[in-house]
């Protein structure tokens, strides 16, 4: 909530209102909600699911087939979208954020917000074998 008022006051002089100071703190403030209680329910989903045993031993060895469908879905990824494709191996490969924004003249803000977007696209190739939901 605090960070909501602080956004408000900030961008409170920049904005032009094509509506009520007050309707668009409003819908400010309803979005951060939104996003907010979005993003515990997805994190709680994620996690409760998957017993202990079942999650894999980040020591372990990838196996063979996981290494071909990965590099399959890293295929997809980059016919349909080379931007996502080009972050995702560099983020792989060890590259630290000021090195991706520089190499691929992005703001920072920008790259977080493509991996995220590009590790969602991974992920849900890996378990389905396509791209589009």
């Amino acid at each position: 909530m605090q960070d909501t008022l602080a956004a408000i006051a900030r961008e409170y002089r920049s904005k032009t209102f094509e509506r009520s100071f007050t309707g668009w703190a409003a819908q400010v403030l309803k979005n951060r909600m939104l996003d907010y209680y979005r993003t515990r329910q997805y994190r709680r989903n994620r996690t409760a699911d998957i017993p202990a045993e079942d999650l894999p031993n980040p020591s372990s060895e990838p196996t063979a087939e996981l290494k071909t469908r990965l590099r399959n879905c890293l295929h997809k990824i980059c016919k349909s979208n080379l931007r996502y494709a080009r972050i995702l191996v560099m983020s792989y490969q060890g590259q630290d954020l000021e090195m991706i924004c520089s190499r691929l003249t992005m703001s920072r803000g920008n790259v977080y917000t493509t991996l995220s977007r590009a590790r969602s696209l991974l992920e849900y190739c890996l378990e389905t074998g396509a791209l589009n939901p």
